[in-house]
């Protein structure tokens, strides 16, 4: 229940605070999406939200470690939060590019939006290098939208959902 509550809680610290995306390598140069984006009808942004994690793990498979696409999913600012610790983008695509994952689900998506930001929580399970996951996790994606293009910049896994 701990995990659930920190998730949910990061979550809403990063919608309501607004995410921060540095566009160069300039430490002074950083913009936020504006509050005038728009926001999506309820269900336009679950079927967005849905396809997001879709591609965000269509990428995911042993035939397909291409860093270059998975890469192209990914905010400069990406950060993975997850059991063996927190990951910049860089390193999550190291990760990537030498790990097979062989199969991977998702259920129960769940979207939630403010201008310009989206927050996808789901549950899901990867298998890899053939072995099956133990169980599914909870799960959380923020994506902003970067002038029409929606690029994630969070991945955070709370671990098993309770019973």
């Amino acid at each position: 229940m701990m995990k659930r509550s920190a998730l949910a809680a990061l979550a809403v610290v990063v919608m309501f605070t607004g995410v921060a995306c540095t566009k160069d390598d300039s430490a002074s140069t950083s913009t936020t999406v504006p509050a005038s984006a728009t926001t999506l009808p309820a269900a336009e942004a679950q079927s967005v939200g849905e396809g997001l994690i879709k591609d965000y793990y269509g990428h995911l498979t042993c035939s397909s470690r291409d860093a270059e696409a998975y890469d192209a999913l990914l905010d400069d600012s990406f950060v993975s939060v997850t059991s063996t610790g927190v990951k910049d983008k860089a390193a999550v695509l190291t990760v990537l590019a030498d790990t097979c994952f062989t199969s991977s689900t998702t259920a129960d998506v769940k979207v939630t939006q403010t201008p310009g930001q989206m927050v996808v929580t789901y549950t899901g399970k990867v298998d890899v290098e053939g072995a099956p996951a133990a169980t599914a996790t909870q799960r959380v994606n923020v994506f902003v939208d970067e002038g029409g293009t929606w690029k994630g910049v969070l991945f955070a896994d709370a671990g098993t959902p309770p019973a």
